[in-house]
């Protein structure tokens, strides 16, 4: 049983995780992805590439966690489903 109780304990705890990167690294307001500057011609801002690419990986992280997290969840419940019926 205390196994159990701690899958379902990390389930919530990467899925709240994962809920909260994507919440905040999911959709960056004013970032532009391919680096480029409105006021400037033929202009591309490096630190705009890596801040983009810094967001992109944290939100797939976050995707990720919520998979995991769903995934601890039905084991937690097959767990218990085998343990009632043997």
């Amino acid at each position: 049983m205390k196994i159990l109780n701690n899958l379902l304990f990390w389930s919530a705890v990467l899925g709240f995780t994962g809920s909260l990167l994507i919440t905040f690294f999911g959709l960056p307001p004013d970032l532009h992805r391919d680096g480029s500057i409105y006021l400037a011609l033929e202009q591309i801002n490096t630190n705009q590439i890596v801040l983009a690419s810094i967001y992109d990986c944290l939100s797939r992280i976050g995707l990720w966690l919520i998979v995991i997290s769903f995934l601890l969840q039905i084991i937690s419940i097959i767990r218990t489903r085998v343990r009632e019926n043997p």
